[in-house]
């Protein structure tokens, strides 16, 4: 990851209603986010002797285009990790730092919320966008995202002197995902790439100075669709067939509308294995590369407002097509 350049991802968070609810008045996100912060929904601990922890280490409320959004702010440390080590460009003297005891390699990644959702039915679609960065995927914080919005979500309603509780039913997809399909269909696809993220010791036989990172696999296109959407899920589906038996994560595609001269490109969650092959569209999100005025490290204790803001526009202008 370049220090002044982001991918970022775009996604739909989804509540709605359980058959236990006994009202379905819509939910406030914006207040159950105000209401997970002030009552410390966010700060779960980890488990005794844990390896990894994820945790939404901060949330803030921002306007942009006279639109309200929310910022979150996720670590990832991951004691696991490989050891930070630097090397001079010149000399090629290097050196590496230790992790302490309960230390872990440390990374991060905002998450924006457009909070004007769209309704279908009684669920609620919120548009966001997630900054791209291994170990915080989407099925990675859904569970801690979860835990927040349960806490802030719960509701309670008497019934004949019996207190009834619910909570929201939440739900993270890829944006637009059965369009975005359309869309490939009908343009050209210009590549398929399998990718795999390495955070690991090295082994006994490769050098200390170097460590593996990614691994990515290119697939070359036999056919193109040609207009048929079940044709780019027969080929992501071969895809998929491939990644399950290499063992890689995700799957970027790369793409042309017709008549447009600018690639697009797209990114599928590959690591729940029971993923059903009908069905796994849902994980397919839109992605989009950025490129930063001042360059930012994975170093932050709260949200970045103005990253967030560009973040907010890219998300606007997914929206509207721009």
């Amino acid at each position: 990851m370049k220090k002044n350049q982001r991918s970022i991802r775009f996604l739909e968070l989804r509540l709605d209603h359980g058959t236990d609810a006994k009202h379905k008045q819509q939910w406030d996100l914006r207040a159950m986010a105000l209401d997970a912060a002030n009552n410390n929904y966010y700060a779960r601990a980890p488990r005794e002797g844990a390896a990894r922890s994820v945790r939404i280490r901060h949330s803030a409320l921002f306007d942009y285009s006279d639109q309200p959004f929310l910022a979150i702010l996720l670590v990832l440390a991951d004691a696991e990790g490989v050891n930070a080590t630097y090397e001079n460009i010149q000399t090629g003297e290097a050196k590496t730092f230790e992790k302490g005891i309960d230390e872990g390699n440390r990374s991060e990644a905002h998450l924006v919320v457009a909070l004007t959702p769209e309704m279908k039915g009684t669920k609620q679609i919120y548009a966001a966008a997630l900054e791209e960065c291994p170990g915080l995927t989407p099925s990675q914080i859904y569970p801690r995202m979860q835990t927040a919005i349960a806490g802030a979500g719960k509701r309670s309603q008497e019934v004949q002197g019996v207190v009834y509780e619910w909570r929201p039913i939440f739900e993270i997809d890829g944006l637009m995902s059965r369009s975005l399909l359309t869309e490939i269909s009908s343009g050209r696809l210009q590549s398929f790439s399998l990718v795999r993220e390495f955070d690991q010791n090295n082994g006994l036989d490769e050098p200390k100075s170097l460590s593996r990172r990614r691994l990515e696999l290119q697939l070359e296109i036999q056919e193109q669709p040609e207009g048929k959407v079940e044709k780019v899920l027969e080929l992501l589906r071969g895809a998929k067939k491939i990644a399950g038996e290499d063992q890689f994560d995700s799957m970027r595609i790369v793409y042309q509308q017709q008549g447009d001269k600018r690639p697009k490109s797209a990114t599928i969650d590959l690591e729940k294995e029971d993923v059903d092959d009908d069905a796994f569209e849902k994980f397919i999100s839109r992605t989009r590369t950025l490129k930063l005025d001042e360059p930012m490290h994975h170093n932050h204790t709260e949200v970045q407002i103005d990253f967030c803001k560009l973040l907010a526009k890219k998300l606007i202008d997914e929206k509207t097509g721009e």
